[in-house]
């Protein structure tokens, strides 16, 4: 079944501008909602199994996004400078990447970064300056990376399989 939305255009002509629309899928067994916005092609679907696709009819994740332009993924817009945009990656533990506004806290203050909410702290930020900090979410240098231990900082492999390791104790390398 469908519902028909219309409006009228500047010259007081009915125009369809979208419809919802509600079926089985082609097994005849699994329900859906899809949506139309204005055109023939079905923009947005929400299957039985709860999966949401935005330009196409078959998603195959609980969000799938597709697109043949260039409009180019998502966006995550907050205006308020005094807030941050995130996406949050929960499982056994919580990520947060994003940004934060002029405003925010210091440490994501203009900003992007990784955030370990499981253990609140930031693991790697960009500044808005190039600088890159890995466990140091206000670096002074290009690559500034932060040991909460005496343990090993950087370690670095050779093609060839073997180590090539640098360690760092206070200001010397």
């Amino acid at each position: 079944s469908r519902v028909l939305f219309q409006a009228y255009n500047a010259s007081g002509t009915i125009q369809n501008t979208g419809i919802v629309e509600a079926g089985l899928d082609s097994s005849a067994t699994n329900g859906y909602i899809g949506f139309y916005a204005g055109t023939a092609a079905m923009n947005m679907k929400i299957t039985s199994g709860g999966c949401v696709g935005i330009g196409t009819s078959s998603p195959t994740k609980k969000l799938h996004i597709y697109s043949t332009d260039d409009t180019r993924g998502i966006l995550i817009h907050n205006c308020s400078t005094t807030s941050y945009s995130e996406l949050h990656f929960c499982a056994s533990k919580e990520y947060r990447i994003g940004t934060g506004g002029s405003g925010a806290d210091a440490s994501a203050a203009n900003n992007w970064y990784i955030y370990d909410n499981t253990a609140g702290c930031h693991r790697f930020t960009l500044t808005s300056t190039g600088l890159i900090g890995m466990n140091q979410p206000a670096p002074s240098y290009r690559l500034e990376i932060c040991s909460p231990s005496s343990d090993w900082v950087l370690g670095l492999m050779s093609l060839n399989g073997e180590n090539i390791d640098m360690v760092g104790y206070g200001t010397s390398l």
